[in-house]
């Protein structure tokens, strides 16, 4: 896949994502427009390889995702990721990100996938959120706040479950790798 951009404009909410990775390169390994989601493949194009954004858009168009630092080495068990951290739109604008990072007292397991179930594409944050293919509207984010420094449990796109009316649906998963 392609660069998707270096040495972004200051006005670009995705510079931010730069910034915070310290590395001006980004490139393109998964887009389920394109790569579909299909488990498997977006393990397989994640694993072993450093320095990368998981970036969901759901149904809310909410962009949120996960930094990865450390590389997954199995796909079906969470690496130790200290410098691993979530992110979304600010609520109010959705023109900048505001990033989550791990509490002092977390496990700091950032992303791994779901060995049982095929549709669950992925969960993060020692299971706080959990993003299913989006033909379910399954996916949830469940108390974060005991893993990240934030506010609330519905920063990251206004959903909190247990509440089943919380659950939601993906459109779009992108995976950019920081080079």
């Amino acid at each position: 896949m392609g660069k998707v951009h270096s040495s972004p404009s200051s006005k670009d909410p995705f510079s931010q994502l730069l910034q915070w990775s310290e590395l001006t390169v980004s490139q393109l390994i998964f887009d389920s427009d394109t790569d579909g989601e299909d488990q498997d493949r977006f393990l397989q194009c994640i694993l072993k390889k450093e320095n990368i954004y998981v970036i969901v858009i759901d149904e809310f168009d909410t962009v949120f995702g996960i930094y990865l630092h450390y590389p997954l080495i199995s796909p079906f068990k969470y690496p130790r990721d200290p410098q691993h951290f979530i992110f979304s739109t600010k609520k109010k604008t959705k023109q900048e990100f505001i990033r989550f990072l791990p509490k002092q007292t977390s496990l700091n397991k950032s992303l791994k996938g779901v060995n049982n179930n095929k549709d669950c594409l992925f969960l993060c944050g020692e299971d706080s959120i959990c993003i299913w293919n989006s033909r379910f509207r399954k996916s949830y984010i469940w108390e974060p706040m005991k893993v990240y420094e934030m506010k609330e449990n519905k920063e990251i796109n206004g959903t909190e479950y247990p509440t089943l009316h919380n659950l939601f649906s993906i459109q779009r998963i992108i995976v950019i790798q920081m080079k």
